[in-house]
């Protein structure tokens, strides 16, 4: 390209003779019009520079929605996708544990309820067999089922209740809160080992004959205490699972309180975590009975649960049958499977966390334990109304009371509960509980 092709004039004749320096340049415009002509040439690069440089933006953004929306749609596919397995997951376990518990607790006998919540949703509900023999209806979500020692747990939340406002203390001594007692043993024991099974006071309501003992209130369980003058153990030291201390923990309620035990309860308790379906024994509704599948009426207290030898039968097993059944602190209430959801959810409302955490935690260990049985298995410790696993993530309580027969257990870290309501013996409770676990993993 030659010096005209960029608009500078014409070239000159090389036959010209040169100009001489020291003459005028012909054209005195001449330098202006190069420096024009260049600014034009670098805008117009400029202008082609920028078109160029747009158009790459605007390539790059094409581009870059294409890839959002790609992985935007591979994401959504992903999550229907994970959606839809997690989904299949959950019904495969409904349905094996369905018929898991179809096989314990068969249409047309005496029956169950289970639920089961994670993350304070219902995952799983069912209800199975009849509320009572032989031609009963069938339970529903509005039966109540008497929950036996699970209901240590509503009396021990009414005790720290008035620890929380200053009316008691956790150390607070026996001979103090019962002057009555007047036995030295009684400054040893304080109320956190009431609280704990851990007081050493012993059982000796057997010396009363049954037919007493079957109707027995909160005032026959507690009549030995007043003459007691020795200890299983120092308290504090072991473990020993204690029904009339429950019974004393009632009493303390009424004392500090000035209130009858069940009106306490259901104003401070029931009342407030919105549960409308539960009673003490005496003014229960819509109940279940419990039964016991057996050789005879003559059968002795403990249940035998064994429906392999013999001609057995159903037998009824609650109130009138079973021994101290009608005591209310220690194992006297009636509710629903839902109303006891309730009190999972709506307990943090009744009791400041300090308090909760320090029902959660482990007081005494239950493994071990020369004194007692009772849910004496590896890494079990109690609290203060719920049993203790910390290996395996798992706060709980059970209950027996005649063929009542209860679960209720939690796992703080999968934020999950399990419930089981039975109103009958024949069934392992324990093996059940791990089945869940497992199908669940609920201890991972």
């Amino acid at each position: 390209m030659g010096i005209g092709d960029w608009g500078l004039g014409p070239i000159p004749n090389p036959q010209s003779p040169i100009p001489n320096p020291q003459s005028p340049i012909p054209n005195k415009h001449f330098p202006k019009l190069i420096i024009i002509k260049i600014k034009i040439i670098l805008i117009n690069f400029d202008n082609i520079k920028n078109k160029q440089i747009n158009i790459w933006i605007k390539l790059f953004k094409m581009v870059k929605y294409y890839f959002l929306f790609l992985i935007l749609f591979s994401s959504i596919n992903m999550s229907s996708s994970n959606e839809e397995i997690s989904d299949k997951k959950l019904n495969d376990r409904k349905s094996i544990l369905s018929q898991k518990l179809k096989e314990l607790f068969p249409e047309d006998e005496p029956g169950a309820a289970c639920i089961i919540m994670q993350n304070e949703e219902i995952i799983f509900e069912e209800y199975f067999g009849l509320s009572f023999l032989p031609n009963g209806p069938k339970i529903d979500k509005d039966t109540t089922f008497n929950i036996a020692s699970v209901s240590k747990q509503f009396t021990a939340v009414g005790i720290l209740q008035l620890v929380e406002e200053g009316r008691l203390s956790l150390d607070e001594r026996m001979s103090l809160l019962f002057p009555e007692y007047t036995d030295p043993i009684w400054v040893k024991i304080k109320l956190k080992h009431l609280l704990s099974h851990s007081s050493g006071i012993p059982d000796e309501r057997g010396y009363l004959p049954r037919e007493k003992r079957i109707y027995g209130d909160d005032n026959l369980a507690l009549e030995y205490l007043s003459k007691l003058d020795h200890l299983d153990f120092e308290p504090g030291s072991y473990y020993e699972y204690m029904n009339p201390t429950y019974v004393l923990l009632g009493r303390l309620i009424e004392r500090i309180s000035q209130k009858p035990f069940t009106e306490y309860m259901q104003e401070k308790i029931f009342n407030q975590a919105g549960m409308n379906q539960t009673y003490y024994i005496g003014n229960e509704k819509n109940k279940c009975h419990a039964y016991e599948y057996d050789r005879d009426k003559g059968r002795g207290e403990e249940p035998s649960g064994n429906r392999t030898e013999g001609p057995h039968d159903w037998y009824e097993y609650d109130y009138g049958e079973e021994t101290f059944f009608g005591t209310r602190p220690d194992g006297g209430i009636f509710t629903t499977p839902r109303d006891f959801i309730k009190w999972e959810l709506n307990r943090p409302k009744l009791l400041k966390e300090e308090l909760l955490n320090e029902a959660y935690t482990p007081h005494i260990q239950v493994y071990g334990s020369p004194y007692s049985d009772y849910q004496n298995r590896k890494d079990t410790y109690y609290g203060y109304g719920w049993f203790i696993e910390p290996k395996k993530n798992c706060i709980y309580h059970t209950g027996d009371n005649g063929g009542f027969k209860i679960l209720a257990s939690r796992y703080p870290k999968k934020n999950a509960f399990v419930l089981v309501f039975a109103a009958r013996t024949d069934w392992d409770r324990y093996e059940l509980k791990s089945q869940i676990e497992q199908l669940y993993s609920l201890l991972d």
